[in-house]
């Protein structure tokens, strides 16, 4: 077959492919493959690069991305903050207003008085210690490859004895730049014996101190108030929004976590703002009794910040809901492994299908999901649901195992707004067959708990009810995996957060267009008007030229 790009078929996450009256629809949850070439446009008509690209100029010596809907920028801001290195600019609404900010020390915050305790003095920016890789996706039946991702990682910011390390990088995608700071477990120990804080560890933050400069921001926004850059505030449980003059999202910093790789615990990062008068800053922490609790391992600090034009750009989303260990009010949007755990865990998925035509026949659909962290070897199935219209707009949220609130599901509650709880349609973790989610099942999959991390597990999904997903309105609630085995057996998924884009939830759709000629009939017919060619569902550009060339 030969398949074509349908260029005006462009979604956020999603590609289109035409053979004839034949469509191909590809999807990967959570990973933008396009952007406005022309802001504002709404035609989502440029593919992203996350390819940096050096510049060395009199005002910047660094790297650069600038194909995405936000810029990125590493180096030496020379303009501004002269020959000072480890600068990052966020660059929102295609670099139209840019908020910069560099990590400068390491350390303990005293909550009540602001007293700084140093660690390890001034962060160093060796070029020598910063790396820098890409990643990409293949997609479509041509087996297209795009540079959805790039990281840079800069090590040895901090050394301890004993080959204590804390290492910085920043993942730049199509929505967000990911940072994370990493401290390992040498550094944690070191630290812990020879720089414990000297106040109270209820009332002190081990902490990151960055120097801000959001001078090209016009608007701070905490909970809907507006902010002065020289107050002193914090996130307090809501994320920041940086708006532009016209009060247009230039960039969201949501709710963070520290966490330890491969363990289920972790613990809120506290954002505080301040002014000395004459220069701001960031200091980022965790509170130290919540510190001590996490287990042992690498302490991974991840800021995130995310592009805030167009709000979430999709509507597509995934979480899960969990049932144990008190986690039946806690929400996981942005875990980066799903779980489905027989009657204690179930994953909620869903794709955007609403820009194939309504009236298209579906001939096939098939889900791809990857498997996350081995366990116990132990073989499994899970089922794909339905989930029913009373759950329709279900929140995905944003939280990484921790209390969930307003925006928010968990298994408890379709959205945790403190105070103004709302309950799942049927009954706590979707569990009223026909009234949470529709009977019979759409799909299956089997894996091994023991199978490598990114084994891939194949669904092939009822064309049927997925034919409903079509067009809008229509009948697409989302998906939701779950096993009702007999037998507990954790199974774990890669979810759109995880860190390989490769691994993260994908569906493909192939559909038959309806409605009017093909391409063919009109191509019979030497006559043909505009309004005929106009007729055609779907025809792309380059076949409708064709025909008029023929």
């Amino acid at each position: 077959m030969a398949w074509t790009e349908l260029i005006e078929k462009r979604g956020p996450t999603s590609r289109t492919y035409a053979d004839g009256d034949k469509r191909s629809f590809h999807t990967v949850l959570g990973t933008r493959l396009h952007y406005e070439a022309a802001l504002d446009s709404g035609v989502l008509d440029a593919e992203i690069d996350a390819t940096p690209v050096r510049v060395d100029t009199a005002a910047f010596d660094g790297w650069r991305v600038e194909t995405m809907g936000w810029h990125y920028a590493l180096g030496r801001d020379l303009l501004n903050h002269g020959n000072e290195d480890g600068w990052v600019g966020f660059g929102g609404r295609k670099g139209q207003n840019w908020f910069k900010y560099r990590l400068n020390r390491v350390g303990y915050i005293h909550g009540p008085t602001r007293e700084w305790q140093d660690i390890g003095g001034l962060a160093t920016y060796d070029r020598t210690n910063l790396s820098q890789s890409t990643s990409t996706l293949t997609i479509g039946p041509n087996e297209d490859v795009i540079v959805v991702q790039s990281t840079d990682t800069w090590t040895g910011l901090w050394a301890t004895p004993g080959g204590g390390s804390i290492d910085i990088s920043w993942r730049k995608e199509g929505r967000k730049l990911k940072e994370e700071i990493t401290v390992n477990q040498a550094a944690r120990e070191w630290i812990a014996a020879n720089r414990p804080p000297t106040t109270p560890i209820a009332e002190t933050w081990f902490s990151f101190l960055f120097r801000l400069d959001w001078s090209d921001v016009p608007r701070i926004v905490r909970a809907g108030i507006l902010q002065s850059e020289d107050s002193d505030f914090a996130d307090d449980g809501e994320r920041i929004e940086l708006r532009d003059a016209l009060d247009r999202v230039l960039a969201l910093m949501p709710l963070d976590t520290v966490s330890v790789p491969g363990a289920e615990d972790n613990a809120p990062i506290r954002k505080r703002f301040y002014s000395d008068g004459g220069n701001h800053f960031l200091v980022i922490g965790v509170r130290c009794d919540a510190l001590v609790g996490l287990p042992a391992g690498d302490l991974v600090f991840d800021p995130t910040f995310t592009d805030g034009y167009g709000g979430d750009a999709t509507t597509a989303k995934d979480t899960h809901i969990l049932n144990l260990g008190g986690n039946e009010v806690n929400n996981f949007g942005v875990r980066t492994q799903l779980s489905v755990i027989r009657n204690n865990s179930k994953s909620l998925l869903l794709f955007d299908l609403s820009s194939i035509s309504g009236d298209a026949t579906c001939d096939s659909a098939t889900l791809y999901l990857y498997h996350g962290a081995p366990n116990d070897a132990e073989a499994w199935d899970s089922y794909v649901w339905s989930i029913a219209s009373g759950n329709a707009g279900w929140p995905e949220g944003d939280k990484d195992g921790t209390l969930g609130g307003a925006g928010d599901c968990c298994w408890n509650y379709y959205d945790q707004e403190s105070g103004n709880e709302t309950s799942w349609a049927g009954s706590a973790g979707l569990s009223t067959a026909d009234t949470d989610y529709e009977t019979p099942s759409i799909g299956a999959f089997s894996g091994d708990a023991s199978d490598a991390e990114g084994t891939e597990y194949v669904a092939s999904l009822t064309a049927a009810r997925v034919e409903g997903w079509f067009g809008a309105p229509n009948t697409n609630y989302g998906i939701m995996l779950w096993c009702n085995d007999a037998v507990d057996r954790v199974r774990t998924l890669c979810s759109s957060d995880h860190a390989t884009t490769g691994y993260r939830p994908k569906l493909v759709v192939e559909y038959t267009a309806a409605g009017g000629a093909t391409v063919a009939q009109i191509a019979s017919v030497a006559w043909a008007s505009v309004e005929q060619i106009a007729g055609v569902a779907e025809a792309s550009i380059a076949e409708i030229a064709g025909v008029v060339a023929n």
